[in-house]
């Protein structure tokens, strides 16, 4: 299975750079500068502040708490050049032969935002940005989801304790206890952070090794974690799907530097305008066709190397409604479109990319999204359109909101909006899955303070008519002791008494 993973992904890596060749080259004009300081003004909360799973603000010590998470919830969260080259294929990574080796790895309600200041720098000649043609997948889906998915989101947070300045046999040993309370309590899927910050916790061509891994970004941990969480996942009955974040390279706090055999290093200096810096971090453009390219190659070289079930993306899309930074991509670009328009068709080609890849490779893995719970968030403040995505076929299999709201939150209700979301899905071979905050069980509003808050929270979502499941964030609030409250322990409890 292997070996015809890598054929496949090598004849379609070909066909979309025989379909990108075909396309006229044309200079764009000269966008923002890499380093221009785009200010990101985050929407207010309107009730309670609301935390994605993806994007924790880190507090000056470098290290992130619950109660800095959830006050982000809606930020979003010299030396030789290095090029990219779309088609140069990743190398094979055995995994079998990895295991036998190893055996003796926010409601905000913002419908405007203030006008933002752009800060420009005289920038160098910028290369030629080449649009590319879409490659679609001709097939169908064979992906099989669970009757019931019950999932668990190990962020890089949770992976960082049990990973950093470890051995690969302390990696195993505390990855396989992970997995195995994970199993014990009732979950199924675990989705596990293996590209937080434009890097990877697997060997990879295309990403420089996490700094989460060895301390240092681009230095090899002498391990490869992934291949030890897929097979320690499999042992367990667990699925396990590769949760990436396709756009963010740095939070504003990280402090890890780019290593320099990173790819958005050059295109932090090269004033292509690829990579941008924000307020709230630096991020790959959306705007560019190279930058889609390399997301959907990485994940082409993840689904080809690893027996992961899937690949799981998270709510970092556009990161900043700023009008200048991608001004000069949509003017090339000739769209009739209006920019908030072209902006969302810029995310649709990404995901669509990703699906055609994946389903390429294998028409069985599984390909879901777990957008911001506010709607109104998604599509005007991050440009996610996911109503035709959830209306249409090539998209995903899945859609993951994060409700990471009570019953009595003023803007977006949890009953409301799952029922919101579950209206959008048209297309009934897709399935909602709740993302649910575990987090906030006994440390937010009064409701939280509630030992049958997450079970009343499943079974809402059960009365959905395309529930398929729920995710629960995050691992250490489930299994770390130091992480809970009287509350939460109690609230566990009543909720794995229903699945």
């Amino acid at each position: 299975m292997g070996f015809m993973k890598r054929v496949l992904a090598a004849v379609l890596s070909a066909l979309m750079m025989i379909s990108m060749t075909a396309c006229s080259e044309e200079a764009l004009p000269d966008p923002v500068t890499a380093s221009s300081q785009v200010a990101l003004t985050q929407p207010e909360d309107a009730s309670e502040p609301e935390e994605e799973p993806q994007q924790p603000q880190e507090d000056p010590a470098g290290e992130e708490t619950a109660s800095s998470q959830a006050e982000a919830s809606q930020a979003q969260d010299e030396a030789p050049t290095v090029s990219y080259a779309p088609e140069s294929p990743a190398p094979p990574v055995n995994t079998s032969t990895l295991a036998a080796q190893e055996e003796n790895s926010a409601a905000s309600s913002s419908s405007s935002q203030p006008e933002q200041e752009v800060s420009s720098q005289p920038q160098a000649a910028e290369p030629e940005e080449e649009e590319e043609e879409e490659v679609f997948y001709a097939g169908g889906s064979t992906a099989q989801l669970p009757d019931e998915m019950i999932g668990d989101w190990l962020s890089y947070l949770d992976l960082q304790r049990i990973l950093q300045g470890k051995t690969k046999a302390e990696f195993t040993s505390a990855i396989r206890q992970e997995f195995a309370s994970a199993a014990d309590y009732g979950i199924n899927t675990v989705f596990v952070q293996v590209r937080p910050f434009g890097d990877a916790l697997y060997e990879s061509e295309l990403f420089p090794w996490s700094h989460l891994a060895s301390g240092t970004e681009g230095v090899d941990p002498g391990y490869d974690p992934l291949a030890i969480m897929v097979r320690e996942a499999h042992n367990q009955g667990l699925r396990i799907e590769a949760w990436l974040n396709p756009y963010r390279v740095r939070n504003s706090g990280t402090k890890a530097e780019i290593s320099r055999d990173n790819i958005a290093y050059e295109w932090l200096s090269d004033g292509s305008g690829r990579v941008i810096k924000t307020s709230a971090g630096t991020f790959y453009n959306p705007a560019s066709a190279q930058v889609r390219q390399l997301i959907i190659d990485g994940v082409v070289e993840i689904v080809t190397n690893y027996d992961v079930d899937g690949i799981h993306f998270d709510d970092y899309f556009y990161p900043t409604t700023e009008t200048s930074f991608d001004s000069s991509f949509y003017q090339s670009s000739g769209s009739g479109m209006s920019l908030a328009d072209w902006r969302r068709e810029n995310v649709n080609k990404l995901i669509r990319g990703v699906y055609s890849a994946i389903k390429s490779v294998d028409s069985s893995l599984t390909f879901g999204v777990s957008p911001a719970g506010n709607l109104d968030n998604n599509y005007n403040l991050l440009y996610v359109d996911a109503a035709k995505w959830l209306s249409s076929s090539g998209y995903v299999d899945y859609i993951m909101p994060q409700v990471y709201f009570g019953y009595e939150n003023a803007t977006c209700p949890y009953a409301e909006t799952v029922e919101a979301w579950d209206d959008l899905i048209t297309n009934d071979r897709i399935k909602l899955y709740v993302g649910l905050a575990v987090y906030k069980v006994g440390a937010d509003t009064a409701e939280w303070n509630s030992a049958s808050i997450l079970a009343r929270q499943l079974e809402t979502a059960r009365d959905a008519g395309h529930y398929g499941g729920v995710a629960l964030y995050r691992h250490d609030f489930l299994f770390q002791p130091s992480y809970q409250n009287s509350y939460l322990s109690a609230a566990l409890d009543q909720l794995q008494q229903l699945i």
